[in-house]
C-alpha cells in the first residue's frame, strides 16, 4: 500500500469514528446550527464587535467580508469541480450517517466534497477576528486574559463548524483539514490586501 493509498485509509477510518457515533436530536440540532450559518456566525460577531466596540475604523469588516466570501468562493467555486471528490455517503452510501440540512445558501458544487467550503469560511471567519482583537489595532482595549478567552472561543466555533461536517456526514477529516488550511490562508491574504490598500490611499 502507498502513502496516499494509506492516508486516504486512515481518512475514511477517522471519518467513520466520528460520524458513527450517537445521534441523539439535540446534538444534531447543535452540529447543524454550526455548519448551517458560519457565514452568518462570523458576520455576526464582527458587528457585534464594531456596534458595541463604538469603532471608527471599519477596516475591520472589510478584511472579515473579503476573507469570508473569497474562501467561500475558492474552495466550493473553484477547487471543488477541479478536483471533484465524491462526498462520502456517494461511496459509501448506507454506512455513513446522514442528518439532512437546509440547503446551501450557495449551492454550488455541492456534490463535490474537497475541501470542505463551511471549514475554510469558518477558518477565514477565526483568523481575522482573532487577530483583530487579539493582535489588531482595537486589542489594547482587552487584557492577556480577556485575548486568551477569545482566541479559545473564536477557534472553538471554527472547529465546532469543521467537526459538524464529519458528523453530518457530509465531509472527510482531509476536506475538512484542507479547508481550514485555505479558510486561514485566505484570512491572513485578506488582512494584507487591506494593509497594501490602505498604504497605498495613504500615500496618493
Amino acid at each position: 500500500m502507498d502513502i496516499f493509498a494509506a492516508i486516504l485509509q486512515l481518512d475514511e477510518t477517522i471519518f467513520f469514528l466520528i460520524n458513527s457515533l450517537p445521534h441523539p436530536p439535540l446534538v444534531d440540532l447543535f452540529f447543524l446550527f454550526f455548519s448551517f450559518y458560519p457565514l452568518i456566525i462570523w458576520l455576526l460577531i464582527g458587528v457585534i464587535a464594531v456596534v458595541f466596540e463604538e469603532r471608527k475604523d471599519k477596516l475591520f469588516i472589510i478584511r472579515l467580508i473579503l476573507a469570508l466570501c473569497v474562501a467561500g468562493a475558492m474552495a466550493s467555486g473553484f477547487i471543488k469541480p477541479i478536483i471533484r471528490r465524491p462526498r462520502p455517503d456517494m461511496t459509501h452510501g448506507d454506512r455513513v450517517v446522514i442528518v439532512e440540512e437546509k440547503p446551501a445558501i450557495l449551492p454550488w458544487n455541492n456534490d463535490f466534497a474537497f475541501p470542505s467550503g463551511h471549514a475554510a469560511v469558518a477558518f477565514a471567519g477565526a483568523y481575522v477576528v482573532t487577530r483583530e482583537e487579539t493582535s489588531g489595532t482595537h486589542s489594547k482595549r482587552h487584557s492577556r486574559k480577556q485575548k486568551k478567552l477569545m482566541r479559545w472561543l473564536f477557534m472553538a466555533v471554527a472547529y465546532l463548524t469543521a467537526i459538524s461536517r464529519i458528523y453530518l456526514g457530509k465531509h472527510y477529516p482531509l476536506d475538512i483539514f484542507a479547508g481550514g488550511l485555505l479558510g486561514w490562508g485566505v484570512g491572513w491574504l485578506a488582512w494584507k490586501v487591506v494593509d497594501i490598500y490602505q498604504l497605498k490611499k495613504a500615500d496618493v
